[in-house]
């Protein structure tokens, strides 16, 4: 009678441990390599916030000692209206035309009003009227009737300014009652041209109350 063999079958065991060896490489691997990149995208975050901070601090630094005017009326840090306005105002050549006294009450008023809102002074409503005034004198050049625009506007301006003195800078009294005084005396009974002095001088000392506004504000910061 034939003998019949039976063969054993082979374990599996050592299939299925070399498998949860190698898924548990694949693991291990997997997480090291993660954590490693959030780790490194953790550092260059952090550089980037070091460096905008440090980019914002130099351009604030450079912003603090930047003057943007420096002229005969002194020196302007940080507001360009004001530098405007004085670079504007400062030149020899410029008359008191139409054209030049339109374009100096428009700086004025743009100074003023940034001026306004540094210190948050409400002038709103004397400013909205020199500009309806100074905007007039440009409508109709050949008008005899320019002198009492420019001082209604002036007188607008002049009280803005003084408003903003008042509670802002009580030690420019005097300089913001010299612009009052000089609004107060264009003669609207006169021709702009034959008062040019007069006009010019409101500019001027307009242009020197703001300058130290502009000095004392910064001095305080």
């Amino acid at each position: 009678m034939a003998e019949i063999k039976i063969e054993k079958k082979k374990p599996i065991w050592p299939w299925f441990i070399l498998v949860l060896i190698i898924l548990a490489a694949i693991y291990f691997f997997w997480y090291y390599n993660d954590n490693k990149h959030d780790a490194d995208d953790d550092l260059m975050t952090n550089d980037s916030i070091t460096q905008i901070d440090n980019d914002q601090i130099y351009r604030e630094t450079n912003e603090d000692t930047t003057s943007l005017y420096d002229g005969s009326y002194g020196d302007v840090v940080n507001e360009k209206a004001i530098a405007d306005y004085l670079t504007y105002i400062d030149n020899e050549k410029m008359g008191v035309d139409h054209q030049f006294t339109n374009g100096a009450l428009m700086h004025l008023i743009t100074a003023t009003e940034a001026e306004a809102r540094n210190m948050n002074v409400d002038v709103n409503a004397n400013l909205e009227q020199a500009k309806q005034q100074a905007t007039e004198i440009t409508k109709d050049p050949t008008s005899l009737k320019h002198a009492d625009k420019i001082k209604i506007a002036a007188g607008e301006i002049s009280t803005a300014l003084k408003t903003i003195q008042e509670q802002k800078f009580p030690n420019l009294s005097s300089e913001a009652d010299m612009v009052k005084t000089l609004a107060s005396k264009i003669d609207t009974k006169m021709a702009t041209l034959q008062q040019k002095e007069d006009v010019k001088s409101f500019f001027d000392n307009s242009g020197k109350l703001l300058q130290n506004m502009n000095a004392h504000e910064n001095d305080n910061q």
